[in-house]
């Protein structure tokens, strides 16, 4: 006897509901894989120069428009990605003449404000490798005659899961500029103008080395953290020249010394390099010829102090210059010396050498 089977009303419904369901779940499942697309190709925030009011921007090394940041408008002074990409903190000029720090997802959304300076001028923020703390500048204002007066520049230490902020050294007389984490995030290095000095210290064990310099350079680290470079100005045999050379001192022997320009026959204008997150080479930027004011980028092996150049335009300078993640990229700011201020933002690989990113762009920062 043959049967036939029909559906009830709620057996229908049910098979509908659960239809929707997992269509939902698809693209749900397809949006999710393609934000993991998404985050894994290599993106670089960066600020515009003509942007008025300032703008945060994203672009994509695909060939994609930039998009700006939504929510983030006004008036910006400088910026730091978080280290694991999740976000971006970035500086407001304020109403008081101040400047505060704000905290923004890197998706863009609802800016909330992370530390709120008042009078006084906090600047330059500077991520610890693990993203609890952030180092930064702060210049303490005062209203004195009905006029805003500046305290000198002092290095701040902020806890972001405690949400506490205080002077980086316990000595209230010490002062410093900017902020330079070593990548095991034991030491933080700050520029004292009054002395002409780097000081390296530890937050943790307040250890304290002092570095002459008088170039006003933080320093920079080896991939391992045993090495700091700085560069310094030493007299020549003529008493009217200097040179440029590059210090290097060894953090598990205490050893200081010249590592580049001891026997240089003119001033090479050494800037600091720039490690590769493995360690096998370096980043430098350098003057290729007495009294020119262009760089050029080099590509160089630790041991063997060679390599190739990567970046030579005349007439051009370059700056900004870091490493992706994994070491196969780099990001930096080119201008153009002797034409109306329009940096330019270029990115360097070994497969395709030296492209052009974005041709009005500030201060390249690697998005995770």
């Amino acid at each position: 006897m043959n049967k036939t089977f029909s559906l009830s009303r709620l057996d229908a419904t049910a098979l509908s509901v659960m239809a929707v369901l997992l269509i939902a779940i698809g693209i749900l499942a397809g949006y999710a894989a393609y934000e993991d697309y998404r985050r894994s190709q290599p993106q670089i925030v960066y600020m515009a120069v003509s942007d008025l009011p300032r703008q945060l921007w994203i672009i994509g090394l695909d060939g994609s428009e930039p998009r700006p940041i939504k929510g983030v408008e006004g008036r910006l002074y400088d910026f730091a990605v978080s280290p694991d990409g999740d976000g971006i903190l970035y500086t407001v000029l304020n109403d008081e003449g101040g400047s505060s720090f704000w905290w923004v997802d890197r998706d863009g959304g609802t800016p909330r404000q992370v530390l709120d300076c008042g009078l006084d001028r906090c600047i330059a923020p500077a991520w610890s490798p693990d993203g609890r703390r952030l180092a930064y500048s702060r210049e303490v204002n005062f209203i004195d005659q009905g006029t805003l007066v500046s305290g000198a520049p002092r290095p701040w230490l902020l806890d972001l899961e405690a949400g506490t902020t205080a002077p980086l050294y316990p000595e209230p007389g010490l002062i410093g500029y900017g902020a330079a984490w070593s990548p095991d995030g034991k030491w933080v290095s700050s520029y004292d103008g009054i002395q002409g000095r780097i000081r390296v210290y530890s937050p943790d064990t307040r250890e304290t080395f002092l570095f002459e310099t008088g170039t006003g350079t933080l320093g920079s680290w080896s991939a391992d953290s045993l090495y700091f470079y700085y560069t310094a100005v030493q007299a020549t045999e003529d008493v009217d020249s200097y040179r440029t050379v590059l210090m290097r001192a060894d953090f598990s022997t205490g050893e200081v010394g010249i590592w580049m320009g001891r026997d240089d026959d003119h001033d090479y204008g050494y800037n600091l390099p720039v490690y590769s997150p493995t360690g096998d080479r370096i980043l430098l930027g350098l003057r290729s010829k007495q009294g020119v004011p262009d760089t050029q980028l080099w590509l160089i092996a630790p041991d063997l102090l060679a390599g190739p150049m990567i970046a030579q335009e005349p007439s051009y300078t370059y700056s900004n210059y870091t490493w992706n993640r994994d070491g196969s990229l780099i990001v930096m700011q080119a201008y153009q010396l002797g034409t109306v201020f329009k940096p330019e933002i270029m990115v360097w690989s070994q497969e395709d050498g030296l492209q052009l990113l974005v041709e009005n762009g500030l201060m390249p920062q690697w998005l995770p």
